[in-house]
């Protein structure tokens, strides 16, 4: 169910996914709002809590109950940073929606350059984190990751990673367009189209708690993102295949000229075991790379929702009728 505001109110709808984030939550809200207010525009807050186990959903409701701008929307259970963030924009009525964290790392107060870009005539405009304060194992797969969505998309950007952006209500209903389940919401945004720019912006370290964004999850995301916007994997793993046949008709004719011309005997049992295992860990890499496709099928197929919302609560009216 969504609590909407009427669309004519509203113009900035900022969107928190939060996991865990009880001990950043108070600073972020008087950041963000701080931010909100020097645009001198009408704006609403939607956090949407993504099944936290902490105080985290207990404290966002005590600000929607002294602020009636703020919107918690409760998920089931945790499904991650792309669903909360998802669920949160299908809950907005602004003109402009923007995205961004709730770790503090990016700076509100770079919201007002954002909507100046989107004012000027842009539908998307990003962050390109200046100084990161990230350790080299989470910087490293980020630029990796960030060169293939630049790829995939066709839109070259310099920080795909940066989770703070703003975007038109026409971008965000395009998105809400999109039924996958294994998604890549800001290689999708560029790849729906429309006009998109970055503006560089200060990169803060973690004051509290840890990333939530770990080796594993980036690895993820570049499987989403390699699997779900080309075919490219599977052309590889037929190219893999063609080179190495032909290594391997070009190693025997070798073998045969040692063997017949120079006289020098081998050790078959050696030789054949190598080709072997060359062979099997193609077919291991092909059936991995297949795998991970009909995976995606089988998702599909079952067709289960994205996300699931548990409750969306505002402000407590006198008659008690604004929890849903």
């Amino acid at each position: 169910m969504q609590a909407k505001t009427d669309a004519s109110q509203v113009y900035i709808s900022a969107v928190v996914p939060m996991f865990n984030e009880e001990e950043s939550l108070g600073q972020l809200y008087d950041e963000l709002t701080a931010a909100l207010d020097a645009t001198g525009r009408t704006y609403e807050v939607v956090l949407v809590d993504d099944g936290s186990s902490d105080r985290t959903a207990e404290l966002a409701q005590d600000l929607c109950d002294s602020d009636d701008r703020l919107m918690l929307v409760r998920l089931s259970r945790n499904f991650g940073h792309h669903p909360a963030s998802t669920c949160g924009m299908s809950h907005t009525s602004g003109d402009v929606v923007v995205l961004l964290d709730a770790d503090l790392q990016n700076d509100p107060v770079d919201i007002p350059r954002l909507l100046e870009k989107i004012e000027e005539g842009y539908d998307v405009a990003r962050c390109w984190r200046q100084g990161r304060k990230d350790p080299f194992w989470r910087t490293f797969p980020s630029k990796c990751v960030n060169w293939l969505t630049c790829k995939a998309t066709g839109v070259k950007l310099h920080d795909y990673g940066c989770s703070m952006l703003a975007m038109r209500r026409c971008v965000v209903n395009r998105m809400m367009r999109f039924t996958e389940r294994s998604r890549h919401v800001s290689g999708l945004i560029s790849w729906s189209g429309g006009k998109v720019c970055e503006i560089k912006v200060r990169h803060r370290e973690r004051k509290f708690g840890s990333s939530k964004y770990g080796i594993l999850s980036l690895i993820k995301l570049t499987i989403n993102l390699m699997t779900g916007f080309s075919t490219i994997p599977l052309q590889l793993v037929g190219l893999l295949g063609v080179a190495t046949s032909l290594l391997g008709f070009i190693g025997a004719i070798y073998l045969v000229i040692k063997r017949y011309v120079y006289g020098v005997d081998l050790d078959g049992v050696v030789v054949a075991i190598a080709i072997i295992f060359v062979f099997i860990g193609i077919n291991f890499l092909a059936l991995g790379v297949m795998g991970e496709y009909i995976g995606r099928i089988f998702s599909e197929v079952q067709a289960r929702p994205y996300y699931i919302v548990d409750t969306v609560y505002r402000k407590r009216s006198e008659k008690g009728d604004d929890e849903q």
